[in-house]
C-alpha cells in the first residue's frame, strides 16, 4: 500500500500497545492488527485488517481454499474492529460474497451489542460470484450448523457466501433491470440463485450504477474546481435532508 501512495500507522490503546484481536477460522487463529491508512495528496482515511499471513494471499482467489478462509476472517474482522474501537455503527455496506457473511455472524452472541443498532445493506455486482464452497467446509465459520439448510446458506449439496445477505435489511442490484433480470428463471443472470433472489421480495432493489447527469453533468461556463462541486454537494444535501 505504500506504493500506491498510503501512509500507515498501526492503531495503539493509552498503554501504546498495538490493538490487536484474535480471529478463529477453523483450527486456524488470525491475530489481526488494525491499521489506519492515509492516502498522501487527498487526505482520505481508510481502517486496514493486518494480518501477515494472509495478507501474502491473493485475495480474490474465488475458487480456492484461501479466498474462504479470508472471507471467514475478514467477514468476523470487522465486527471484532468495531468493537475493539468503541464505534457505534449503524449501517453497514457490504459487497459481494466476500463480506456477507457479517450478515449472519452479527445475529451471534459475541455481537449482540452491535446487532442492537446495526442495519445491514449489501450491493449484489454479479451473483456469478457466490463465493460457493463444499458443504465439508461449512464447520469453519462457526456459525450455527442450523443454517446449512436450503432456507439458509446450503446451495446443491455446496453453501454460498452470498446467500448471507438475505440476514441484512436490503440488498440492492446495480440497476432496476439487473435487479429483475436476477430474479428470472429464464434469464442466466441470475447463475442458480433466481429462487433465492425472488425470496427477497421487496427488500431487493435496483440502484442505478452511474450518475444522474442532472445533477452532475457540467454546463457551459460552468467552474469544475473542488471548491464548486463541495459547495453543490452541500447545497443537495440541504434540499434533499
Amino acid at each position: 500500500y505504500e506504493k500506491q501512495g498510503w501512509e500507515l500507522y498501526r492503531i495503539v490503546d493509552k498503554e501504546g500497545q498495538p490493538v490487536r484481536f484474535p480471529v478463529a477460522v477453523g483450527n486456524w487463529l488470525f491475530i489481526t492488527d488494525l491499521v489506519i491508512g492515509v492516502k498522501q495528496g487527498d487526505g482520505v482515511l481508510n481502517l486496514f485488517l493486518d494480518n501477515e499471513e494472509l495478507s501474502q494471499w491473493p485475495y480474490y482467489s474465488r475458487n480456492r481454499d484461501n479466498g474462504m478462509l479470508q472471507a471467514i476472517w475478514f467477514s468476523q474482522c470487522f465486527l471484532k474492529a468495531i468493537q475493539a474501537l468503541g464505534l457505534k455503527v449503524k449501517i453497514a455496506h457490504l459487497n459481494d460474497w466476500q463480506t456477507t457473511l457479517v450478515a449472519e455472524y452479527v445475529k451471534t452472541a459475541p455481537y449482540a451489542d452491535a446487532a442492537a443498532q446495526l442495519k445491514i445493506i449489501t450491493t449484489i455486482h454479479n451473483p456469478e460470484y457466490q463465493g460457493r464452497y463444499g458443504s465439508e467446509n461449512f464447520d469453519l465459520t462457526g456459525l450455527p450448523r442450523s443454517l446449512y439448510t436450503s432456507e439458509g446458506l446450503e446451495f446443491w449439496g455446496d453453501w454460498a457466501m452470498l446467500k448471507a445477505l438475505k440476514s441484512g435489511l436490503l440488498a440492492y442490484a446495480v440497476s432496476d433491470t439487473y435487479a429483475h433480470e436476477i430474479q428470472d428463471d429464464s434469464n442466466p443472470a441470475g447463475h442458480g440463485l433466481q429462487g433465492f433472489f425472488r425470496s427477497l421480495g421487496p427488500r431487493l432493489r435496483g440502484a442505478l450504477n452511474g450518475i444522474d447527469y442532472r445533477k452532475w453533468g457540467f454546463k457551459e461556463g460552468q467552474p469544475r474546481d473542488k471548491g464548486y462541486y463541495r459547495k453543490a454537494l452541500e447545497e443537495i444535501a440541504r434540499k434533499e435532508g
